[in-house]
């Protein structure tokens, strides 16, 4: 038990030297990896797997590549999932397994899975954020419309 204290105390001194390196959000992140990669076995009381290293290694390479807050939790099936919902709260998830990291993503009424690359996962991301651009200046287009028509048919009733 005393080994493994020495080791986690280690960890995070390392964490806290590099953390001028690392944003806010990712040292979080990298944080709740590394109590994730601390589970044993039947973590959650119902028979969970412990997370493979190679789980955990996908996500740390995956988190070393983003720039944005995540929601990280393991699941009993032993991979993990990594959780994003823009302010439209659309919802995308990735959940890396040892041999695949799948995609989940609901936008509107819209929904779709499907197997990703890890070295695409930061352009997908920050196209997923992109929508909530997009979004917006359809709205302020259409408001804009709606505003001119209105005015339009106030000066022809005059």
């Amino acid at each position: 038990m005393e080994l493994f204290l020495a080791i986690e105390s280690a960890h995070i001194e390392n964490l806290v030297k590099r953390r001028k390196k690392i944003p806010n959000d990712v040292y979080g992140n990298m944080e709740n990896l590394h109590r994730i990669s601390c589970l044993e076995e039947n973590w959650d009381g119902y028979g969970a797997k412990t997370i493979p290293e190679k789980v955990i290694s996908k996500v740390r390479e995956s988190l070393r590549s983003l720039n944005r807050k995540s929601c990280i939790s393991p699941t009993a099936r032993g991979s993990i999932q990594m959780e994003f919902e823009n302010s439209c709260k659309d919802y995308l998830e990735f959940e890396f397994f040892e041999d695949k990291i799948v995609a989940y993503r609901e936008v509107g009424i819209h929904e779709e899975e499907f197997e990703i690359n890890i070295k695409n996962i930061p352009k997908y991301l920050d196209e997923f954020f992109e929508l909530v651009d997009i979004k917006n200046r359809i709205r302020v287009v259409r408001t804009k419309r709606t505003i001119i028509r209105r005015l339009r048919s106030k000066t022809k009733r005059k």
